[in-house]
């Protein structure tokens, strides 16, 4: 546990029947009031109005650190319309307990149109999770985080927590921005590549099988052309697990993977496997990779879902198709990583995870589509494994962050050991470091039949009853289409159609919005926020637009999967 309070600081609520509570801290008998005394109220109208919140729109805010009541009120106030929320962050537990028992603080919400919620504890882990947690279900983004002028000076701790959440809320928006940019393509290549992801075996059959055999992961950093050799020797003990990056540079030192993993949409990857033909082991694929890739391993695909394709798995298991998931963050090796601890190997040990520059400025090994790729501006220092920090990419360090948040919350309990296999690279917490020459003392021979564990079972749902769920999904989508196109000719320049409501309704319950009209909505949502000045009229013909457009253009690339799947299927 990491305390955030190392110097904590005496709460003192002063009791004054006349007016709203005040407060103050005590230190060595000192007493230090957190608000003027004299005018509380006008000193938290003065600062409320340099903090710019007054809006006629909604938004998230987050206050760290109380101090006054009237702070607070003057937030409500300013941040009046309907559908704000205010995060009041508080680290100290004892702290927020005084202050709820000073001030009626449960009718702030009756008083007040914006949604109101606390934050607080004394692990940094807990805190900055719980504040990732409320930000991520909150549909209007945080653009304000606000400390009051006399806790900075009082409580240095939340300088330091400041930047902790300010990272929170830079890895919130980048999910933010990745989804709403790709949720199209990623729907598309879900859908293009239905009929390989329903027919093949999924990740979940793996799952728990190699309890007495260590998994040895390939990372594609600088430092793995180091340790190839040694691995070579080792490959038949252990379950080898290749990101796509590392393929190339494997199989030219004789190595052969049981999995290459790959969970990139964009095309470039194909590179990575091009000129390869009948490429060793089984290739592991979330759902919105290429789809040419599926195709080049054909009978040798397994594939896995993300949180990213929770609602396309949902869908696709009302045909009794059975689903594994793998979590997923920035690099592709969080999931390898999540692939070997899902399948209970006993020791796990990561090669190539550098996420940093090396000495002569490469960023991967040779031989991989990287090889002397090389970037001198830009770059950032992290702390190093053998020196005290190595350049990197902003990129590479928001892996490195996302990285060490995952094997602090997912190896808790895990029994094994993780081995951190390098001679350079970027630091990471929670994993053991060692040198490549020290994996045999470590490594152990694999005790299960590794080969015999990969004869997995095709799950494909009899031909009839796929075929029947997609038609049916196909007529949901026309009639959603036909609807909002007809209401579309309904709408005069000053109208709205008296039927809109009932058609929202009834999209908001379809089974098919969530699953394939999400993007479509997401980027109707997004427009509607960063365009306030939009009428009511102009906002409904723009969402039937969408939702019309949407249905018609996923209808057409359900129907060419179904027809591709009935001639495969014909064929088998």
């Amino acid at each position: 546990m990491t305390s955030l309070l190392k110097n904590k600081l005496k709460l003192q609520v002063l009791y004054d029947q006349s007016k709203p509570h005040p407060m103050g801290f005590v230190q060595n008998e000192k007493k230090t009031p957190l608000q003027n005394t004299r005018d509380p109220q006008r000193e938290a109208q003065n600062l409320v109005d340099h903090w710019h919140i007054h809006s006629e729109k909604a938004r998230t805010i987050c206050l760290l650190g109380l101090s006054s009541i009237h702070i607070i009120l003057e937030l409500l106030t300013a941040m009046r319309t309907s559908g704000s929320s205010l995060l009041i962050l508080e680290p100290d537990p004892e702290l927020l307990r005084a202050f709820k028992d000073a001030n009626k603080l449960e009718e702030l919400e009756d008083r007040f149109s914006v949604n109101v919620t606390f934050i607080s504890n004394s692990d940094e882990d807990l805190l900055l999770k719980e504040f990732r947690h409320e930000i991520r279900q909150r549909d209007i983004f945080i653009d304000g985080l606000f400390t009051p002028p006399r806790l900075e000076k009082l409580r240095p701790e939340l300088e330091y927590i400041n930047k902790k959440l300010r990272v929170q809320v830079r890895l919130e928006a980048m999910d933010r921005i990745t989804t709403i940019s790709f949720a199209d393509e990623w729907l598309q290549n879900c859908l293009i590549n239905l009929p390989e992801i329903i027919q093949a075996p999924s990740i979940n059959q793996l799952f728990g099988k190699f309890t007495q055999t260590d998994a040895v992961i390939l990372c594609a950093g600088p430092s793995l052309s180091q340790s190839l050799k040694i691995l070579k020797e080792k490959q038949h003990e252990c379950l080898v697990i290749c990101v796509g990056t590392a393929l190339k540079p494997a199989l030219k030192a004789g190595i052969k993977p049981h999995i290459t993993i790959v969970v990139d949409s964009d095309p470039i990857i194909y590179k990575q496997f091009q000129g390869l033909k009948n490429p060793p082991g089984w290739f592991l694929g979330k759902y919105t990779i290429f789809p040419g890739l599926l195709q080049l391993y054909n009978d040798k695909l397994i594939t896995f879902n993300s949180a990213l394709t929770e609602q396309f798995s949902e869908w696709l298991k009302m045909t009794g198709f059975q689903y594994g998931t793998l979590n997923i963050g920035g690099t592709v090796a969080l999931s390898a990583i999540d692939c070997a601890l899902k399948l209970a190997c006993r020791n796990i040990f990561i090669f190539g995870l550098d996420l940093a520059y090396s000495e002569d400025g490469t960023s991967h090994a040779d031989g991989s589509i990287y090889d002397g790729h090389k970037i001198t501006n830009g770059l950032v220092n992290v702390k190093g494994n053998r020196t005290a920090e190595v350049p990197t990419t902003k990129q590479f360090a928001s892996y490195i962050h996302i990285l060490n948040r995952y094997f602090k919350d997912f190896f808790s309990l895990y029994k094994g050991k993780i081995f951190n296999v390098n001679t350079a690279g970027a630091l990471f917490q929670n994993i053991e470091l060692i040198e490549p020459r020290e994996f045999e003392q470590h490594h152990q021979k694999s005790l299960d039949n590794i080969q015999d564990n990969f004869k997995l079972q095709k799950q494909t749902p009899s031909p009839e009853k796929i075929s029947q769920f997609l038609n049916d999904s196909l007529d949901e989508l026309k009639e959603i289409n036909t609807e909002a196109h007809t209401l579309l000719e309904e709408v005069s320049e000053n109208k709205i159609p008296e039927g809109i409501v009932e058609f929202e309704q009834k999209i908001k319950k379809s089974k098919m919005t969530a699953c394939f009209l999400n993007p479509a909505l997401q980027a109707w949502c997004l427009d509607v926020s960063t365009h306030p000045e939009k009428n009511s009229h102009d906002m409904s013909v723009e969402l039937l637009s969408q939702v019309s457009g949407a249905a018609e253009w996923v209808n057409g690339l359900l129907d060419n999967s179904l027809k591709r799947l009935i001639k495969q299927t014909q064929r088998s």
